[in-house]
């Protein structure tokens, strides 16, 4: 029996202001797997583990505003530009992201490629990296991670056919 695969695809939204001061609406590239937002289903695994931050900090008596939502840190991201999605950019084929900051020599996210970046557009202030794998006929996404958190992610594999997942890339 053939095995499901999962299915990307990217959406140009045009018009988009995030409320910067100076700053002209923009075009997203926005990743979406299975019919999907990307930045929607990591925003669900993430809801658990900011609340409980949330709920952490507010009894160590960190002062949290009553009206921030106890989930506010989950799926706060946005897309990557749109030069590390497309190709000839060879991020979302497994290069790693370097995000300049200093850690350990064996640390698993030296492996890892960009997936999502902060909504406030600093990409190292708050971003998702996954591990990607290319093989003959199949491009694997596995090993989520929030470089700035130690949440655990139950998400994936997401599993796409290698020649689809390209042309997709291709922006075709």
């Amino acid at each position: 029996m053939k095995q499901r695969l999962d299915e990307l695809s990217l959406e140009w939204v045009h018009g988009v202001d995030r409320g910067w001061s100076g700053c002209e609406p923009r075009s997203e590239l926005v990743i979406w797997v299975n019919e999907r937002r990307l930045v929607d289903i990591v925003r669900e695994v993430e809801r658990p583990f900011a609340t409980a931050e949330c709920d952490s900090r507010k009894t160590d008596g960190e002062a949290v505003e009553d009206s921030v939502p106890r989930d506010y840190l989950a799926g706060q991201y946005m897309p990557i530009p749109d030069e590390m999605v497309l190709l000839p950019s060879l991020n979302l084929l497994g290069e790693p992201y370097d995000s300049g900051f200093l850690v350990s020599e064996d640390d698993l996210s030296k492996e890892k490629s960009l997936l999502l970046s902060c909504t406030c557009s600093v990409i190292n202030c708050w971003f998702l990296l996954a591990k990607i794998e290319v093989t003959n006929e199949h491009v694997i996404w596995s090993d989520f991670q929030q470089f700035h958190r130690d949440w655990s992610y139950d998400l994936g594999p997401f599993i796409f056919d290698k020649q689809e997942y390209m042309h997709v890339l291709s922006g075709s």
